[in-house]
């Protein structure tokens, strides 16, 4: 398990810098030193990467743009992909112990957009309203997750099969998140209709990003009218379709500067932006830097 003493942030864009988080093995378990950390608290950060956690000791808060969750020991919950959060110890420091998993959302799917991705994967990560799921002991229905989640710290990276164990241990944990949710407030608006109709609406952005793609069609590919298709979006995804596409597009070309040499032109039309001088600026208005500049970055 990897010790954490301090926590380095990109100084423009706040995005976590994760030690020893590799593009073929995107996943680490890691423990925060919160009594070598300044103030005892870790300060604003996001992370693409989904943040599973579990208190083994003492208590903490954790805080997001939407509020203040505290987690006492024996909690844990998980932290959502792309959210701005930062913690604070409640006890003492030195008597504090939380243990992480981290790992990128295609370490369970395999693929961005692929079934397992649409179904199962995307329906949590993509809701940016579903910033953080609590765990309590107090909850039955939570025990068994919070076992489960306990349980699989307890593995260990030396031992043969750590990477499929420690992803079908993730795996199920994750289907009992999704199940939690299902029958909460925040998920309650999928009603089958809704469930079908936006995977459906989803899977057409997944084929078609690259190109000039229309609400219409959109519409069209979840059989319903473009003011039905705001709707739906909205109250699944709790942004418009307009929205999505663009964090999608922003998505695969981040995927595309990190993974290939393309040039950034051909990754503005790769990812359906037209223009590179278009491509350039959007990139900008969301992460903070250029296209070029975040190729840099991430290559160190």
């Amino acid at each position: 398990m990897l010790k954490i003493r301090s926590m380095n942030v990109h100084p423009d864009t706040k995005e976590e810098l994760l030690p020893e988080f590799h593009e073929d093995f995107p996943y680490i378990m890691t423990t925060p030193l919160f009594s070598y950390i300044e103030k005892n608290l870790t300060r604003w950060h996001w992370h693409n990467a989904l943040e599973l956690f579990y208190m083994e000791k003492g208590s903490l808060t954790y805080h997001t743009p939407s509020g203040k969750y505290v987690f006492a020991e024996g909690s844990g919950g998980l932290v959502n992909s792309n959210i701005l959060h930062m913690t604070k110890t409640i006890s003492d420091p030195e008597h504090t112990i939380q243990y992480l998993h981290i790992f990128d959302p295609v370490f369970l799917s395999g693929r961005a957009g692929n079934l397992i991705d649409q179904r199962y994967i995307s329906l949590l990560t993509m809701q940016s309203a579903c910033d953080i799921i609590k765990l309590t002991p107090e909850n039955p229905s939570d025990r068994s997750l919070l076992e489960k989640i306990k349980a699989s710290f307890s593995l260990s990276a030396d031992e043969f099969g750590f990477e499929l164990k420690i992803r079908n241990q993730l795996s199920e944990i994750w289907l009992g998140l999704l199940k939690k949710m299902n029958h909460s407030e925040n998920l309650s608006a999928f009603s089958q209709k809704h469930n079908e109709r936006i995977k459906q609406m989803l899977s057409f952005v997944f084929e078609h990003f690259s190109e000039s793609v229309s609400i219409h069609e959109i519409a069209r590919a979840g059989f319903c009218s473009e003011r039905e298709c705001y709707r739906i979006f909205q109250t699944c995804l709790h942004m418009t379709p307009n929205e999505y596409l663009m964090n999608y597009r922003l998505q695969q070309a981040c995927d595309l500067l990190q993974k290939t040499e393309a040039s950034v032109t051909d990754i503005s039309h790769l990812c359906g932006f037209g223009s590179s001088s278009y491509f350039g600026r959007v990139f900008k208005e969301h992460l903070g830097c250029t296209p070029s500049g975040y190729r840099k970055r991430i290559s160190k």
